[in-house]
């Protein structure tokens, strides 16, 4: 055994082979000035991508004014509030992790929405940059790191979400400055070296783990990851010492020291164990905040569970269709689509789209070959987020949900490339090294197939930003309804209660004035005491969003008598489908009280008209027929007499 370990000793001593040219190109890239020198390419191309498609305009998606309004509510000392319905009251449906950081914000630049939108622009360029290293430390080829940095900065569905308040864009810094501390840490000993640094790492890890649930709930996806791929390794490590411990017990060595692999072990699974119990704090903290607030169900549990249609998820067969959809649309829609621009619509797949969409799962998936204990840990991540995702209700799908992992979906593409160069140069060649090779393709690749593709999906967005209002863009159910939104603000007193479709850009768009919404599928009289009881006093019905007209203009048909035309905003365009925007006074008190025979006016009652004026009097068939008084607006009779058929024909 000592003629074995002074033979080790000697051969570990022994000079060094001359570096070959993969360890020199990776020791130039990896210095300090190419480093720099790379850090600046990534920010001269996202100030050109992210420059051309800016959009100064407020975004007309909902989501992203509810978190202004919420981050203005924290900032203000409001808490987290609701501030766009006519009543204030506790938020529980967003987790409050954007909205928390953008108030922070706000308390430098309030009510700035520019600022607002460029600062996810800030966080998209952050992201590139943490990308870069994590890339690079886990392939050592900085060339794919960089282009992988690039391409995340021109994606145009990662772009356009760099122009919105929106949360995706601070998730997507989050998980990959967690996964790239997770990276580190798991090559670190916590108790072997005791840096201040290492534990700052730590410290820094479990910050973004468990923040990143606050600010998306699919963070849970990275939050299981975490754990398993630590417990994975833990347990490795457990297994190597015990096997380790056997095999030097078996050849009778007595001075075995096992403290490295304990530690190793001891540190990786007190990971799982700590970010499992402050996961399962926050978690329990946020729902006892939620249940005090007066939320009785989990968050998005009524959306989760609810159909195209409005229906709700009842049998097993309703979840297998859903997960067979889902699983269709991403393989042949929309992973394709986010990674090579490709458009699609609604209907069922063609055989090209199987084609494509299988070709690109299967490079994905050998995207994750070669990455040593990284490769497990995107495995875990990605694969965690899409297998969530099968569950999401389908109207709630597309691109959107796949924001913060497109990234790594670009990444493992083009590391899949690379791999099945290095596979077929093993086979063909077995001694030599592919590595110039795979660089020559990623560059070739990215350079002349993805970006020029990244650049013109870009066309659209690039084009909408030069408009300097929406009104400008041809759109008319959207003009419409801003039109109709601007009417109300311009003419009604600040005391009404609009109901409309997406109340928060009646909000953003009347000078912040309150209004309420209605379900988007329910029955006509559930619908009519929704509006009792947000005593509503204006509607406006518009065919931008389609459930105006299919929800809440058929309580306008069954009650002509408790609304009061009042404005309409174009007209209906039968080539195109769609119908003008309406502006109508709601007063549940108009109309008629009082007797009926077989649902028909019948006996004495009186009748509140829209203009004001009252009848009251005896009915038949009905219409006024007998003695009866009118009034006008202000209470002062105008006549009263015998009626019949509606008229008056005997005066008293």
């Amino acid at each position: 055994m000592k003629t074995e370990s002074k033979k080790v000793t000697r051969q570990k001593n022994a000079p060094k082979k001359q570096n070959s040219f993969v360890d020199t190109w990776q020791r130039i890239t990896s210095n300090k000035i190419t480093t720099f020198l790379l850090l600046f390419i990534i920010v001269i191309n996202f100030s050109a991508n992210y420059s051309a498609i800016f959009d100064r305009k407020l975004n007309l998606n909902g989501d992203n004014m509810t978190y202004f309004s919420l981050g203005k509510a924290l900032s203000e000392g409001k808490g987290y509030t609701n501030t766009m319905g006519f009543t204030e009251s506790p938020h529980t449906h967003f987790p409050p992790g954007y909205s928390v950081f953008l108030a922070g914000f706000m308390k430098i630049f309030p009510d700035n929405i520019i600022a607002a939108k460029l600062l996810n622009g800030f966080l998209l360029l952050g992201t590139a940059v943490v990308l870069f290293f994590l890339i690079r430390k886990i392939t050592k080829n900085a060339v794919l790191a960089l282009c992988v940095a690039l391409l995340s900065c021109m994606q145009i569905n990662v772009l356009d979400f760099a122009t919105m308040m929106m949360s995706e864009i601070l998730f997507m810094i989050t998980t990959t400055l967690a996964i790239y501390l997770a990276i580190l840490l798991n090559e670190r000993s916590l108790f072997l070296d005791k840096r201040v640094m290492n534990y700052v790492v730590v410290f820094l890890l479990f910050f973004c783990a468990i923040y990143c649930y606050f600010i998306r709930t699919v963070g849970t996806a990275l939050i299981l990851s975490l754990i398993l791929w630590f417990g994975f390794f833990g347990m490795q490590t457990l297994w190597n010492w015990l096997k380790t411990k056997k095999e030097r017990k078996e050849d009778n060595e007595k001075q075995y020291v096992d403290y490295p692999h304990k530690f190793w072990f001891i540190q990786r699974m007190a990971i799982c164990a700590f970010m499992a119990v402050f996961f399962l704090i926050a978690n329990h903290l946020w729902s006892e905040r939620n249940s005090a607030a007066g939320k009785k169900s989990g968050m998005y549990v009524s959306e989760f569970t609810k159909k195209g249609g409005g229906e709700v998820m009842e049998t097993l067969d309703d979840w297998t269709t859903r997960i067979k959809n889902n699983l269709m649309n991403f393989t042949t829609k929309w992973i394709p689509g986010v990674l090579f621009n490709i458009s699609y619509d609604d209907t069922a797949p063609t055989a090209k789209q199987w084609i494509i969409g299988c070709l690109t799962a299967l490079m994905l998936l050998i995207g994750l070959t070669g990455l040593g204990q990284a490769g497990l840990l995107l495995f875990f991540y990605v694969g965690g987020t899409l297998a969530v995702l099968l569950f999401f209700p389908e109207q709630f799908q597309g691109s959107r949900y796949l924001i913060a992992i497109i990234p790594y979906l670009i990444f493992l593409f083009i590391n899949g490339l690379c791999r099945i160069i290095f596979y077929i140069g093993k086979l063909a060649i077995p001694k030599t090294n592919t590595f110039l090779i795979q660089t020559v393709v990623v560059l070739l690749v990215s350079l002349f197939y993805l970006a020029p593709t990244y650049v013109k999906s870009q066309e659209n967005s690039r084009e909408i930003a030069k408009f300097t209002s929406w009104k400008k863009m041809n759109n008319p159910p959207m003009n419409n309804y801003l039109e109709a939104v601007e009417w109300c603000a311009k003419n009604l007193p600040d005391t009404v209660r609009v109901i409309c479709r997406k109340p928060e850009i009646y909000y953003m768009f009347s000078g912040f004035k309150s209004a309420g919404g209605f379900p988007q599928y329910a029955e006509v009289d559930t619908v009519y005491n929704g509006l009792l009881k947000q005593n509503a006093t204006h509607l406006i019905i518009d065919s931008w969003f389609r459930h105006a007209y299919v929800t809440l203009y058929p309580v306008i048909q069954k009650y002509p008598e408790k609304f009061k035309f009042l404005h309409q905003i174009g007209t209906i365009d039968e080539v195109n489908g769609l119908n003008p925007t309406l502006i109508f006074q709601f007063n549940p008190e108009w109309g008629y009280v009082g007797d009926r025979v077989d649902g028909k006016k019948e006996g004495k009652g009186e009748e509140l008209f829209n203009d004001g004026r009252k009848y009251i009097g005896e009915y038949s068939n009905n219409l006024p027929n007998g003695y009866g008084e009118l009034y006008d607006a202000s209470g002062n009779p105008v006549m009263k007499g015998i009626w019949k058929d509606g008229g008056l024909v005997t005066p008293h």
